[in-house]
């Protein structure tokens, strides 16, 4: 049995080796929705929905094979509004000025695809947030090296200097929950130490 995963996230991937799984990459393409026209009480449904489709997209590229394909997808969610990727450099910094000293949830939806069955089971991780107050000039760096990342910045360890509280698994706020990864291949009765290198 192999593990696909369908994104292309270094993030993603550097949790789940760092977490000792073996796994193969195949990205998924999907349209992904606006985030600025759907209402922020309907952001857990939308994460689950865009995972599922990733998810999909390439278990119909191995339905007749012995595997399991995870797709994700992550969104922030910050004064009652849900912040995608942004569009332009603009557009970022709006979203960083946003989250500057204020509390914010970032979600992760999970989806599982166990082929040949076309098993699936979907989960939502979510972490709470408080970032410190951010000056201009971290502002337009975050702004300008993170236009592909959901709320426009990326946190890669607990000490990072844009973090003043976290509720939660740091993992989720990195790109990956994976105790919560574990516990959806247990609910679907798959050992993970299938993937253990």
């Amino acid at each position: 049995m192999i593990l696909i995963l369908a994104s292309a996230s270094p993030q993603r991937r550097k949790l789940l080796s760092k977490a000792g799984f073996r796994f193969s990459i195949y990205p998924a393409r999907v349209q992904e929705t606006d985030a600025d026209t759907i209402h922020y009480k309907q952001a857990q449904k939308l994460v689950q929905n865009l995972a599922v489709k990733k998810a999909m997209a390439i278990a119909k590229k191995f339905k007749n094979k012995n595997c399991v394909i995870l797709g994700a997808d992550t969104l922030v969610i910050c004064n009652k509004k849900i912040l995608g990727k942004p569009k332009n450099t603009a557009h970022a910094r709006c979203m960083l000025e946003s989250l500057s000293n204020r509390w914010q949830t970032v979600m992760t939806g999970l989806c599982l695809i166990k082929n040949p069955e076309s098993k699936m089971k979907t989960a939502c991780a979510k972490t709470k947030i408080l970032f410190h107050q951010m000056d201009s000039k971290t502002i337009s760096r975050h702004a300008q090296k993170n236009l592909d990342k959901s709320g426009s910045y990326a946190i890669q360890k607990m000490n990072d200097r844009l973090i003043k509280h976290i509720k939660g698994d740091l993992d989720n706020v990195i790109g990956l929950p994976i105790r919560v990864f574990k516990q959806v291949l247990k609910k679907m009765k798959i050992n993970p130490n299938n993937f253990k290198k």
